[in-house]
């Protein structure tokens, strides 16, 4: 700025300073004329626009900004969710593709029979079809077979952890690695190497690429020595090093890669502000993050506020400019105002005395101090007299002190109110109750200002009966208020045009806004022209009187709901037809529903995959379970034969030969015997595996069946007679290991493939009886010998046990040993037993897989009603014995139809799920927590000392579902209703008696209002 030479003149910025205090400062001789007065209504309200603009554009930019990074939070952590979950599952997949791939029994029977490779390469390009861009099998010998394209030497390879150990590596794209282990003949371990591309990742990638400029989707893995080891991204096109943290605060992946999940803002490795959302990818050791540009991301909030600042700036003066001019009129009209005030002061003395209020002045009365200690009576009006009361007139009341009069004022601290018009000069309104001998209201209306310096008016009322009407009117409402608002759906009433007059606060959340938001605007209003249009013809159908139940669709900006709509019609005195609305949200029903048709179908594909006939048998020999080699095999619809018996499907010759061995298990015993089965591809020899299924009280209950197709077994044992070399061979072939026990040395002979079972090198050995034992499991051993002692003294003809041996690496592995005595002295004493060893680890985890199929269930991994009956029976029992109490809560999921119907199953699945969890939490690990069916749980409390102690577990059962349940991103409020019956003495007859007195104690616990528990005794 250009500054004279020399000293500015001082008395020209006084001059310049007074003029401008003089514009604001009234002057004395004007103050009562129209020039003043429009002087100061006109700086006044300037400087009042002025504020009221600023803050207003201030406030609304910072406004714009919080909501914009809430959108931002809530858009990228939702985005992450959905792409981690992605990539999670695409891993998995892979894994099992690769262990489906190394289990297959054609690669494991190539490597046998084909060990120069020649069928294993075509198996290997076949593998090419399924999603392999690569398949190799190698032996330490080198490469048996190759297929595919090889990926090469990567840029980046990071290990990634699963049921599968493999890598996730990067060179023009995503491959995963895996590498596992398989055993070939003679014991060589060869390995299955594959590579499957994970174009996933890109297309994710590419998504989050086309949100912006600067948005970015990041992978990277832990490299060690406080580095980060990342893929390509978007502003580095190819992998990289970075470090852990900038500045000294963690990178947003350095988070990820340590196990925490969230939404940040803080520098990225590039030192530039962003903000990210960033979350570990399951349990595989890599992190995911997302990340925008604070820059980008705020770019449209500034830009928005600059192009405001000019209109807000034009506003103002806009304002100023027609405040100018009308501010000379309206003076003008003040002053004219004023000079009638003084002609309709005598109107207002007999307006007052005319009108239905009473009215009163009084006067303060201060001090010596100048403080005020009471009001006087100036003026009454004969109303005010007698709301005062009835024995006295205007003229008694004027000139009495207001508390001496009335002391009611000052004890309820009205004195003090009236008080602070006149300090104040803010005007009271006001309605209380007053109870007073002599004054006859019970409610009083009175407004309060103050006239001049020291009095007030007062204009009073009694609105007794207003405010009981009021108030009977305000409970109905509150109560109809609390009924609709609890209940999980949308209630809503609509006058004959289509506007809202009522809608609960379930309906407002389904909307998305607030309930004062939605009354009194038309559905169109609310819901949108798109939705309307699915709306209108229901409408105009209950419009003509019919009642209407659909479904339809309800588009929201989070997604689309699934909503099921009951309309009533409701005729008003006028004729006219309002209508009566009932919703329900069941996008969570319509998600289970999709949900549990693929779990079950997975479930299905698991046991029907497997090459063998498995079967459940109940005690009378019926079908309770079958797998589709039934199909495959006999030609056998698998669902058709459940309830079917064994009688039905195989005859009566047939059956007449299995029923011992049914029998024989049913007893108790393992039963393992071949058969020759007639298939639809003929005979085939089978190998028959029944093994009893118990309860907890050792009862069994059913049996599980497995049949092995023996054929090309027993053709082994029959050309192994003609040499002991083809005997060797066979067995090998089959996975079989000979043994031969000389009892007299106590030493044991056996074949190369049990020290390949073993985990060793394939070669013969002998073992003395005394280290043999040592590999047999301490609670299989004293088993095994006792049925070697059977079979040694002639108590059986063979010896056969399943048993668990320890490998060379510490693991258990399965083996069924069969033999016989084929050998003894002159005196009938067993010297030498020959048999055999087979591996059933895979059989007994088939078995293990059965076992808990039929006693848990799928969904909660809970016990099932068969296993709650018979842990219950169990527990009656235990308590019998040592006369200790026992206690069965009964509990379901309070208005859960409502949650499926209005949210779908997927809701209803993951509050099940939840719920059993919660349950496991408030309970003792002694006690048992089974789902019975539905949302039907029970809890088997045993070991009670009290009724108390019961009573304490049922409240906290009830207190654990306080939290809300969380369902994608949706909090739920779920309560539940719990039945408890409490018996002291124990019997085994009572099962039944304290299931039904539960059930009762459940019902009356949902007629006292649900989300609560109501006990039962018995004795």
């Amino acid at each position: 700025m250009f500054m004279p030479r020399g000293r500015f003149p001082l008395s020209r910025v006084r001059g310049a300073f007074a003029r401008f205090v003089a514009r604001w400062r009234p002057d004395p001789a004007h103050v009562d004329t129209p020039q003043g007065h429009r002087r100061r209504i006109f700086n006044t309200a300037a400087l009042a626009l002025t504020v009221v603009a600023a803050i207003t554009g201030v406030a609304g930019f910072a406004l714009q900004l919080n909501s914009v990074t809430q959108n931002a939070h809530e858009h990228l952590s939702r985005a992450l969710s959905d792409r981690r979950l992605v990539l999670q599952e695409a891993l998995s997949n892979a894994a099992d593709k690769a262990l489906l791939v190394g289990s297959n029994p054609l690669v494991i029977n190539a490597l046998l029979k084909d060990s120069s490779g020649a069928g294993l390469r075509l198996i290997a390009e076949s593998l090419l079809h399924q999603g392999f861009s690569h398949v190799a099998l190698e032996s330490p010998t080198g490469t048996l077979s190759l297929a595919g394209r090889f990926m090469g030497r990567p840029s980046l390879e990071v290990p990634i952890q699963g049921r599968l150990a493999g890598s996730l590596a990067w060179r023009d794209g995503y491959v995963v690695r895996h590498r596992q282990a398989i055993q070939g003949a003679q014991g060589v371990a060869v390995y299955l190497l594959t590579e499957q591309p994970l174009t996933v990742l890109a297309l994710l990638s590419t998504e989050v690429k086309n949100w912006g400029t600067t948005f970015d989707m990041g992978l990277c893995a832990d490299g060690g020595h406080d580095r980060i080891n990342c893929f390509p991204q978007r502003v580095m096109r190819e992998v990289f090093s970075m470090p852990k943290s900038v500045k000294g605060q963690p990178l947003s992946m350095a988070l990820a890669l340590a196990g925490q999940t969230g939404v940040t803002a803080r520098l990225d490795f590039r030192q530039h502000q962003v903000v990210a959302a960033y979350a570990p990818v399951g349990s595989s050791g890599l992190g995911m993050v997302l990340k925008v540009d604070s820059d980008e991301l705020y770019a449209p909030a500034r830009q928005q506020f600059l192009v405001a600042l000019p209109v807000i700036a034009l506003t103002v003066l806009a304002g100023l400019w027609a405040l100018r001019l009308r501010l000379r009129p309206m003076v003008q009209a003040l002053i004219q105002t004023r000079q009638k005030a003084q002609a309709n002061e005598a109107r207002f003395i007999a307006a007052m005395e005319s009108g239905l209020d009473a009215f009163f002045i009084l006067r303060a009365e201060r001090n010596s101090q100048g403080v005020i200690v009471d009001f006087r009576f100036t003026y009454v009006t004969v109303r005010g007299a007698a709301l005062i009361s009835r024995s006295l007139s205007p003229a008694q009341v004027e000139g009495q002190l207001l508390c001496e009069l009335l002391p009611v004022n000052r004890t309820h601290g009205l004195f003090d109110k009236f008080k602070g018009v006149v300090e104040t000069g803010v005007p009271l309104a006001e309605e209380f109750p007053i109870e007073q001998a002599g004054v006859l209201a019970i409610w009083i209306s009175h407004q309060v200002v103050r006239m001049g310096d020291d009095s007030i008016a007062i204009t009073s009322r009694d609105v007794s009966e207003r405010k009981q009407a009021q108030e009977a009117i305000r409970q109905s409402e509150e109560l109809l208020r609390l009924v609709t608002d609890n209940v999980p759906a949308l209630i809503a009433y609509l006058d004959e045009g289509e506007r809202f007059l009522f809608i609960n606060r379930g309906g407002a959340e389904l909307y998305g806004r607030p309930v004062q938001d939605i009354v009194g605007k038309t559905v169109l209003e609310v819901v949108g022209p798109q939705n309307y249009a699915a709306m209108q013809a229901p409408i105009a159908t209950v419009r003509t009187g019919q009642a209407v139940t659909y479904e339809r669709e309800l588009m929201r900006a989070d997604g689309v709901r699934h909503l099921l709509s009951s309309y009533f019609p409701r005729l008003d005195e006028h004729g006219d037809v309002h209508v009566c609305v009932l919703t329900h949200d069941i996008t969570a029903r319509k998600q289970m529903e999709e949900a549990l048709a693929t779990s079950q179908a997975r479930l299905k594909e698991v046991t029907d995959n497997v090459p063998a006939l498995i079967s459940y048998i109940d005690t009378e020999h019926r079908f309770r379970f079958a797998n589709r080699a039934y199909q495959d095999w006999l030609g056998v619809d698998p669902q058709g034969l459940i309830g079917r018996s064994l009688l039905e499907l195989y005859g009566d010759e047939a059956y007449a030969g299995i029923r011992p061995y049914l029998e024989r298990a049913l007893a108790g015993e393992v039963v393992l015997y071949e058969r020759d089965l007639l298939c639809l591809s003929g005979v085939r020899q089978v190998q028959v595996t029944m093994s009893p299924h118990r309860n907890h009280d050792d009862k069994i209950v059913g049996l599980y069946v497995l049949m092995n197709d023996i054929g090309a077994l027993k053709q082994a044992e029959k050309l192994s007679a003609r040499s002991e070399e083809r005997l060797t061979l066979a067995l090998e072939g089959s996975h079989l290991a000979l043994f031969d026990w000389d009892l007299t040395r106590q030493q044991v002979f056996h074949s190369a493939h049990w020290a390949s079972m073993l985990g060793g090198p394939a070669q013969q050995s002998t073992i003395s009886l005394a280290l043999l034992s040592q590999l047999v499991h301490p609670d299989d051993l004293p088993m095994v010998m006792a049925k070697v002692s059977d079979a040694v003294k002639g108590v059986v003809p063979f010896y056969s046990a399943e048993h668990r041996v320890r490998t060379s690496t510490g693991q258990w592995l399965w083996i069924l040993s069969r033999g016989r005595v084929v050998e003894r002295d002159a005196n009938g004493r067993a010297i030498r037993l020959s048999g055999t060893n087979a591996d059933i680890t895979e059989q007994k985890a088939l078995e293990v897989q059965l076992q808990r199929l039929a006693e848990l269930d799928t969904l909660t991994g809970l016990p099932n009603r068969a296993l709650f009956n018979d842990r219950l029976q169990s527990a009656l029992a235990r308590g019998g014995r040592h006369a200790s109490p026992v206690a069965l809560l009964l509990l379901d999921i309070d208005y859960f139809k409502q949650i499926n119907d209005s949210l779908g199953h997927d809701a209803g699945d993951a509050v099940l799920q939840e719920f059993g969890r919660r349950l496991l939490t408030a309970v003792r690990l002694t006690d048992t927590v089974a789902r019975l069916g539905g949302d039907e749980f029970s809890i088997i409390l045993q070991e009670l000392h009290s009724v108390s102690e019961v009573e304490m577990i049922a409240a906290k059962v009830v207190a654990a579902m306080a939290e809300d349940f969380v369902h994608a991103g949706q909090s739920l409020r779920v309560t539940t209703s719990v039945g408890v019956a409490y018996l002291g003495h124990p019997t085994d007859e009572a099962p039944a008696s304290l299931i039904k007195l539960a059930d009762q104690a459940l019902y009356a616990a949902k007629s006292a209002g649900r989300n609560n528990y109501q006990l039962a005794e018995m004795a």
